[in-house]
C-alpha cells in the first residue's frame, strides 16, 4: 500500500498571525499573503494540519495530529486542506502541472472584457498615493485626537450643539430646506470633499495607531461620483475585536467630531461666510455618516461593524447562503441541512439579513437604473437601464431558479412543493387570463352649462343683482350698468351729428360750404361709427342671462348706486337640469373608449354611486387643468406646477374624458369632486404589462 502523494510546500513568503477567539471560545490564526495583500481566517483544526504540513503527506500529517492533540483529522480533510491552500495559491508550484493549472486558474480568474465593465463602470477605484511612510511621521503629532479627554470635548460638544439647535430648530430647518431649494450644491460638494478626507484620514491614522499598515489611498468613482478610500485591510490582523472596531469607526468619529465641531460653531457665530461653511459641514457630516455609513445593508462601515462585532468573518457571503437554504426548504422542503450549524437566534438573524440586503439592493440597483438613464444621453441611457435590470436583478433570480431546476430530479413530492406548486400555477393562471379590468380616475360632477358674469368695466350699478337660488330665464335681465362718462360721450357725438347734417343739407346755399361736402361727409360716417361703438358699449352694460339658469353665487354688499370694478365677478350661473362628469385620466388606456360603463363615486359619502356613460375621450393631452376643485394646489389628486401661479399645468400627462350621468339628478348648483371606476372590455394582467411597456419603450426612444 503505498502512501498518498507528496504534499506542495507552503509558501515561504506567508505570514501567520494569531487572529481572535471564535464565538465557541476556540482559537483563531490569520495568514497573510503580502503578494497580494490578502487575509485568510483559520482555526484550530487546519491550523494544527499547517504545522504539520512539513511531513509531506495527508496521511503523516492526520497521524500526528490524532497523536499528539485530542483532533482526529481524517486524510480526506488534510486534502480538503491542501485543495483550499492550492485554490487560493498559498502553496509552492513544485513541478509542471502545478505551472499549467496556476496559469490555468488565473486565465480564468481574469473576467471577460465586457464582465468586467459591467462590474466596474459604477465602481472604479485608482490609486493616487502610498501613505504609510507619511502616517508613520504624523502619528506622533496627533496622539492627542486619541485620547480620553479630547473624546470627552467632542461629546460635549455635540451634545451642547445639538441642545442649542433643538431651541432654533424652525431657523435650522427653514436654512436647510432654503439652501437645497437655491440649488447651489458647490458649497455641499466642498464640504464633502473635506468631511470625506478627514473620514478616511481617521480610518488610516487609527490603522497606523494599531500597527498596522496603510498601502494605498485613492479616489473610487461610485455611481459616477468621486469618493475617497483607503486600504486598511490590513487591520485583519488585530487580534483583538476592540481595536478592529476601532479602526472601521474610526473614520464616522472624525466625521461626528466635525459635525459636532460644527453645529457649535454654527450657533454662536453671525450670519456670514464662516457661518454658512459651518452650516454646510454640519449637516453634510451629520447626514450622511449616519444615512449612509452606519447603515449595514451596503459594504461600508456599518456593514463591517456590524461583523466585527458580531465576530463573523464574510458576514454577507454567510448570509446570501443561508437565505437561499431558507427559500428553498420553505418552496420545496428539501430537507437539506444549513450551510452551517448555528444557534436559532444567529440562525434567524442571517436570515432576516440576507433578505434585507435582497430587498435593498433591488430598489438600490433599481434607482441606479433610473440614475444612469438619466445621467446619459438616451440611447447610452437606454443601454445601461437594461443592464442594470437584467445583470444585477434579472440575473441573479435566474441563477436562482436555474439551480432550483437543477434539483428538480430530487425534489421531494410533500406538502412544500405542493403549495408551491399551486401558487405557481394560479399565479401564471391569473397572469394570461382575461380579467374584468376598471380604470380609476379623478373627476367632478358638474352642470354642462356653467358660467360667471362679470363687469365689463368699471361702472356705477343701477339695478339690485338677483339673490342666490333665483332663477333667471334665457335673456333675463342680471344687472343694468352705468357709466356716465359713456352716456355723456354718446350725447356729445349725437349733437355733433346733427350739426353735421345740417351743414350738409345747407352747403348748397354756400358756395365755399359745397366745396368743403366730402370732408364734412367723412367726418360724418366717423361720427356714426363711434355712436355705434358707443351704443354697444352701452349695451354691453345691461347683462343678460346667456341660458335659463340659477344664480348659485353673486357680488356681496352691493347694492344700486355703488360702483364695481372691472372684471369684477358679478354672479354665478348655472343650469342645474342638466349634468355632466369631466374626469383626467393619467397615461393610454385603450380599453376607455365613448360608451363604456362607468360608476362615478363622489367625496361624499352620503351619495350613492352615480351611473354613467361615458361620452368623449380627448386624443392629446390636456395643456391645463380645467378643473381647479382636483388641482393639488386646492387640495385635489392631480399635480400641478407650482412656478405658474395663475395656470393649472399638470405635472403629468392627462387626458380628459367626458360621461353622461345615466339617471335623473335632482338640480345641482354646486361641483361635486370625487372619483369615477370605468369599466374596460376584459384583458390580461399580461397584455396589460406588454401594452404599458410597449408604449413605454416606444415614448423613451424618440430620440
Amino acid at each position: 500500500m503505498t502512501d498518498a502523494p507528496t504534499l506542495p510546500p507552503l509558501r515561504e513568503d506567508l505570514q501567520l498571525t494569531p487572529g481572535p477567539l471564535a464565538n465557541n471560545g476556540a482559537p483563531t490564526w490569520t495568514i497573510y499573503d503580502p503578494a497580494r495583500n490578502r487575509f485568510f481566517r483559520i482555526g484550530w483544526h487546519t491550523f494544527e494540519i499547517l504545522s504539520r504540513w512539513h511531513l509531506g503527506t495527508p496521511m503523516a500529517i492526520a497521524t500526528d495530529v490524532a497523536a499528539q492533540t485530542t483532533l482526529t483529522p481524517s486524510v480526506a480533510e488534510v486534502e480538503q486542506v491542501s485543495h483550499y491552500l492550492r485554490y487560493h495559491m498559498l502553496l509552492q508550484i513544485t513541478d509542471q502541472a502545478g505551472l499549467d493549472w496556476l496559469v490555468h486558474h488565473a486565465r480564468a480568474a481574469q473576467p471577460h472584457w465586457g464582465k468586467w465593465l459591467l462590474n466596474n463602470y459604477l465602481f472604479l477605484r485608482i490609486p493616487l498615493l502610498h501613505p504609510d511612510p507619511l502616517l508613520t511621521r504624523l502619528l506622533p503629532w496627533v496622539r492627542w485626537l486619541f485620547t480620553t479627554e479630547f473624546l470627552a470635548i467632542i461629546g460635549i460638544s455635540a451634545l451642547v450643539g445639538l441642545l442649542l439647535i433643538a431651541r432654533q430648530w424652525d431657523y435650522f430647518s427653514t436654512t436647510l430646506v432654503h439652501s437645497w431649494a437655491t440649488g447651489d450644491i458647490l458649497p455641499y460638494g466642498i464640504a464633502l470633499v473635506l468631511s470625506k478626507a478627514l473620514h478616511e484620514l481617521g480610518h488610516a491614522l487609527t490603522a497606523k495607531r494599531h500597527g498596522c499598515r496603510v498601502p494605498v489611498m485613492g479616489v473610487a468613482i461610485l455611481l459616477l461620483w468621486p469618493v475617497l478610500y483607503t486600504e486598511t485591510s490590513d487591520a485583519w490582523r488585530l487580534p483583538k475585536r476592540r481595536d478592529r472596531l476601532a479602526v472601521g469607526a474610526a473614520g464616522m468619529l472624525a466625521e461626528l467630531a466635525l459635525a459636532a465641531l460644527a453645529t457649535l460653531v454654527w450657533c454662536f457665530l453671525d450670519d456670514g461666510a464662516i457661518r454658512n461653511a459651518a452650516f454646510f459641514l454640519a449637516t453634510v457630516t451629520w447626514i450622511l455618516t449616519l444615512a449612509v455609513n452606519l447603515n449595514p445593508l451596503m459594504r461600508f462601515d456599518g456593514y463591517f461593524l456590524l461583523a466585527d462585532g458580531l465576530e463573523w468573518v464574510n458576514l454577507q457571503e454567510r448570509s446570501f447562503a443561508m437565505g437561499r437554504w431558507f427559500i428553498r426548504e420553505v418552496l420545496f422542503g428539501l430537507q437539506e441541512p444549513p450551510p452551517e450549524s448555528l444557534p436559532p437566534g444567529r440562525h434567524r438573524f442571517l436570515i432576516g439579513f440576507a433578505l434585507s440586503v435582497w430587498i435593498y439592493r433591488f430598489f438600490l440597483f433599481f434607482g441606479i437604473a433610473l440614475l444612469v438613464y438619466h445621467a446619459f444621453f438616451k440611447i447610452l441611457g437606454l443601454f445601461l437601464f437594461g443592464v442594470e435590470i437584467l445583470y444585477f436583478i434579472v440575473r441573479p433570480i435566474l441563477t436562482e431558479v436555474a439551480t432550483w431546476i437543477g434539483k428538480r430530479q430530487t425534489m421531494p413530492i410533500n406538502g412544500h412543493t405542493l403549495v408551491t406548486g399551486m401558487i405557481f400555477l394560479t399565479a401564471l393562471t391569473a397572469l394570461f387570463i382575461p380579467w374584468l379590468h376598471t380604470v380609476e380616475a379623478p373627476a367632478t360632477l358638474r352642470a354642462i352649462h356653467h358660467t360667471q358674469i362679470f363687469a365689463p368695466q368699471a361702472a356705477r350699478l343701477e339695478t339690485p343683482l338677483p339673490r342666490i337660488g333665483q332663477t333667471v330665464p334665457v335673456g333675463g335681465l342680471l344687472a343694468r350698468l352705468h357709466v356716465p362718462d359713456l352716456a355723456h360721450r354718446e350725447s356729445r357725438i349725437r349733437r355733433e351729428i346733427e350739426l353735421l347734417r345740417w351743414q350738409i343739407a345747407t352747403s348748397g346755399r354756400d358756395k365755399e360750404r359745397q366745396e368743403q361736402e366730402q370732408a364734412l361727409q367723412e367726418q360724418l360716417a366717423t361720427r356714426f361709427t363711434e355712436w355705434t361703438a358707443t351704443r354697444k358699449e352701452e349695451a354691453r352694460l345691461t347683462l343678460t342671462a346667456p341660458f335659463a339658469a340659477t344664480v348659485v353665487d353673486r357680488l356681496e354688499a352691493t347694492t344700486p348706486g355703488e360702483w364695481v370694478a372691472d372684471g369684477e365677478a358679478l354672479l354665478s350661473l348655472v343650469d342645474p337640469t342638466e349634468q355632466m362628469v369631466e374626469a383626467f385620466i393619467d397615461g393610454d388606456h385603450p380599453g376607455v373608449v365613448p360608451h363604456a360603463e362607468a360608476l362615478f363615486y363622489a367625496d361624499d359619502p352620503d351619495r350613492a354611486p352615480l351611473p354613467c356613460q361615458l361620452l368623449t375621450v380627448d386624443l392629446v393631452n390636456i395643456q391645463r387643468l380645467s378643473a381647479p376643485e382636483l388641482a393639488s394646489r386646492y387640495g385635489g389628486p392631480i399635480l400641478v406646477r407650482e412656478e405658474h401661479v395663475e395656470e393649472l399645468i399638470p405635472r403629468e400627462a392627462y387626458f380628459r374624458i367626458t360621461l353622461t350621468p345615466q339617471v335623473d339628478l335632482p338640480p345641482l348648483t354646486q361641483v361635486l369632486r370625487g372619483r369615477v371606476t370605468i369599466t374596460t372590455p376584459p384583458e390580461s394582467p399580461a397584455s396589460r404589462l406588454w401594452q404599458k411597456l410597449s408604449a413605454l419603450v416606444l415614448r423613451e426612444s424618440g430620440f
